[in-house]
């Protein structure tokens, strides 16, 4: 019935999905997954990551393209990436690139829990405060449970735009905000 299939995210397709997928497209055969084993992060959803690892195993006649360039991080982001995910076993090999420049230093701080980042985030934002007297921070939202507690008790005003996976907010000094959205 379908001659043509396409699955995008196929790191995070679990057995049955899988299986699924395999009845569609045995009678022809035209199959087109996207996906970086890189990348899985459901396996608590049930995602099987041996999907896209044996994927030429169970088509033996599919052509593997791989999308090394990325368009969006500079050089530093991307050789940070590629020494971090080299450390995962059980991947295919892969080296991400850019045409980008380096672009700026990564700092990496390490904090025992939520709360602890919440401070050093609010810390940071207070300096920079200071320095530019407002400034837009765009978080992910999973960080305001911790972060808007800490703001709040060092007198950092701000406002939340929810957008679909980001929030931009504003700090300024004495209780004034001014919300931007993020384009």
């Amino acid at each position: 019935r379908f001659r043509y299939i396409m699955v995008d995210e196929y790191q995070d397709t679990n057995t049955a999905q899988f299986e699924l997928i395999r009845l569609l497209a045995d009678k022809y055969r035209n199959l087109c997954v996207v996906g970086d084993d890189d990348q899985s992060i459901y396996k608590f959803r049930g995602a099987n990551i041996r999907n896209i690892l044996d994927y030429e195993k169970v088509y033996p006649e599919a052509r593997v393209i791989k999308l090394e360039q990325n368009y969006r991080s500079t050089g530093n982001i991307l050789d940070t990436a590629n020494a971090v995910i080299r450390n995962n076993r059980g991947r295919k090999e892969k080296t991400l690139w850019t045409a980008k420049d380096q672009g700026s230093r990564i700092h990496f701080r390490q904090f025992d829990n939520g709360y602890e980042e919440a401070e050093y985030i609010s810390d940071d934002i207070a300096a920079r405060v200071r320095k530019a007297r407002r400034i837009t921070v765009i978080l992910p939202s999973s960080t305001a449970p911790t972060l808007s507690p800490v703001c709040w008790r060092s007198g950092w005003w701000w406002t939340v735009c929810p957008t679909m996976w980001w929030e931009a907010s504003t700090f300024t000094p004495g209780g004034r905000s001014r919300t931007f959205w993020p384009i």
